[in-house]
């Protein structure tokens, strides 16, 4: 059954079936996959995995996102020249802003 799936995808039609949604909307903020370091394998351990945040400026077909960074004081916003496909992007969460977090539970409960 693999190589029919295979022989399905290197078709037209298994191509546009294969095309994933967009994750993403315009004004949405993402951070971005740092690839700096790790073509040539060179990157470092404590090297920061993703850098941003950035706004989704536009969207294109087949998962491909234009971003502009956000205004700063002092800074205006720039859209990015070449368009990032989405596997390299990640919702930015704001810090503080973590909805899975939940002061009030004590997770030690007793262990202490």
């Amino acid at each position: 059954m693999r190589g029919a799936h295979h022989q399905f995808a290197r078709t037209k039609e298994g191509r546009k079936v294969l095309v994933r949604p967009t994750k993403y909307n315009v004004g949405d903020e993402v951070l971005l996959r740092n690839n700096s370091g790790k073509v040539l394998g060179y990157g470092s351990a404590f090297e920061t995995n993703f850098i941003g945040p950035y706004r989704i400026h536009a969207i294109f077909d087949k998962g491909a996102y234009k971003l502009s960074t956000i205004p700063k004081e002092g800074k205006r916003a720039g859209v990015l020249k070449n368009p990032v496909n989405w596997s390299r992007l990640r919702k930015f969460v704001p810090q503080g802003d973590d909805e899975f977090f939940d002061p009030d539970i004590n997770v030690l409960g007793g262990l202490e």
